[in-house]
């Protein structure tokens, strides 16, 4: 997997094959990412990579007794800083993620099958 011609080092797939039973990997520090005992058929993949200052920013304003969604909403009084990693929690584009219009998808044979995904901006 990739995102701008680099190995996309970190995230989750979830693939949602023609049985309906999802399932998901993890993506490792070179792109790649293996999901076994996948049905022939048609099959829908979502990307998400959840930045890792994300959960470095979640810690610290909960240890501080913050919280980051207030009222269903950014929560205000964020550093600009802090902002932009909420903002860019997600480092895959998010048009990847978006369960109700799928971009990606392949034909699952029987066998092994390879998919190079590549995620444009």
């Amino acid at each position: 997997m990739t995102l701008k011609d680099e190995p996309l080092p970190l995230g989750t797939i979830t693939v949602m094959p023609s049985d309906g039973i999802i399932r998901q990997a993890n993506i490792k520090k070179d792109g790649a990412y293996e999901i076994a005992d996948l049905p022939p058929g048609r099959a829908t993949f979502f990307v998400y990579a959840e930045n890792p200052e994300l959960s470095k920013l979640v810690q610290r304003l909960s240890a501080e007794g913050k919280s980051i969604v207030e009222g269903g909403g950014a929560s205000k009084g964020l550093t600009p800083e802090q902002a932009k990693v909420l903002e860019n929690a997600n480092l895959a584009p998010k048009k990847y993620s978006d369960f109700r219009k799928p971009l990606l998808s392949h034909t699952i044979r029987a066998g092994e099958n390879q998919f190079d995904i590549k995620l444009e901006p």
